[in-house]
């Protein structure tokens, strides 16, 4: 799972942390290794691409619920 990529293309820290809840491998890159990384490995790219659409679709719903007639349906 990739986390904070929007860093990528935004300047400043990212505003939030995340906690794993189970052994993992972490890995941080600096934005300039990053972007050398997608030059050489464009699949790193499109699993990016994947996750950000993955989010666009998941807030889209969440946008949609609020359009839902009582707070209840709203969750």
């Amino acid at each position: 799972d990739l986390l904070g990529e929007s860093v990528f293309i935004e300047e400043g820290e990212y505003p939030v942390f995340a906690t794993a809840m189970t052994t993992s491998l972490i890995c941080g890159v600096s934005k300039p290794t990053f972007e050398r990384l997608v030059e050489t490995h464009p699949q790193v790219g499109l699993a990016v691409i994947k996750n950000l659409a993955k989010r666009i679709d998941y807030l889209t719903g969440k946008l949609g619920a609020l359009n839902e007639a009582s707070i209840e349906d709203r969750r």
